[in-house]
């Protein structure tokens, strides 16, 4: 394993300076002439997006869920993005900014630019599925100055995925992610299963029927409007479980919080892997 971070706003200047610092983690796998292609391997990637209501990034959700990717033969990158006071479309462009980075220098990061995927949760979920969605709005070319195709995942993996934000009173995450003075149009644009369309990435959805904070109702319109797209995706309902399960094991557990660790729904990860595989050359 070779462990690195980046500043990216460093790496990327244009970016607006945030006031809560992001910061770009990587956990990229080392070439051997006993694996694979050797020297010319080229490894798929993900984009970890920990979630916390657009407040903070969850540890619970970073290394734990990087770690089983990269077990599973991706690079895998952590973005520690800006959140509260920091308003969109900061974070947004820090993750256009990072898949970007990961394209342009994919030879010498020896990644795969036809696969890098984002995975996100709650919050970072969201992020996730604007990355998805909101590739090609003009902010993000006007800002990176690039070719908008570059900052396109080529699949999504959401988590109990905040999606709506115009239905739910807990939803406190558009506050902080818009402010609090934001209006009704704000949230509407970013009330994610409008803005799908026939060139939002493909999706993994996993979600619990009884998540009391983002209810099962955020990924089921967004499953529908992905459908009326025409866009593949696949979803999975758990008919049990609270919020914030993160991989669901001992790996991302709180000591003594037992609800976090649930066997059943563990198997998400498992599922996810074997989907992206569908893009497997």
């Amino acid at each position: 394993m070779i462990y690195k971070s980046f500043d990216i706003e460093e790496l990327y200047p244009q970016l607006k300076k945030a006031e809560n610092k992001p910061r770009l983690y990587a956990y990229l796998r080392e070439l051997s002439p006993n694996i694979g292609d050797g020297e010319n391997q080229r490894y798929p990637v993900m984009v970890v997006l920990p979630g916390g209501g657009y407040s903070y990034t969850s540890d619970r959700e970073a290394d734990p869920v990087a770690l089983q990717y990269f077990a599973a033969s991706y690079h895998t990158f952590i973005l520690r993005y800006s959140c509260d006071p920091d308003r969109y479309p900061t974070a947004l462009l820090q993750v256009m900014a990072t898949i970007h980075y990961i394209r342009t220098h994919a030879d010498e990061l020896h990644a795969d630019p036809e696969r890098v995927f984002v995975v996100g949760f709650s919050a970072g979920g969201h992020l996730a599925a604007c990355a998805g969605t909101l590739w090609k709005d003009p902010v993000v070319q006007g800002t990176l100055g690039c070719d908008a195709k570059l900052c396109r995942p080529t699949g999504m993996i959401l988590g109990y995925a905040r999606i709506n934000g115009g239905h739910d009173p807990w939803c406190r995450s558009y506050d902080r992610l818009l402010g609090p003075e934001a209006t009704q149009e704000q949230v509407d644009s970013l009330s994610l299963q409008n803005r799908v369309d026939e060139d939002t990435c493909p999706a993994f959805l996993w979600h619990t029927f009884t998540d009391p904070v983002v209810t099962v109702e955020d990924s089921l319109i967004f499953a529908l409007a992905m459908r009326k797209a025409g866009v593949p995706c696949e979803m999975h309902i758990y008919p049990l479980g609270g919020h914030g399960l993160s991989v669901c094991n001992k790996q991302s557990a709180k000591g003594g919080v037992d609800a976090q660790i649930v066997p059943y729904i563990e198997g998400w990860m498992d599922l996810s892997i074997r989907w992206l595989g569908l893009f497997e050359k």
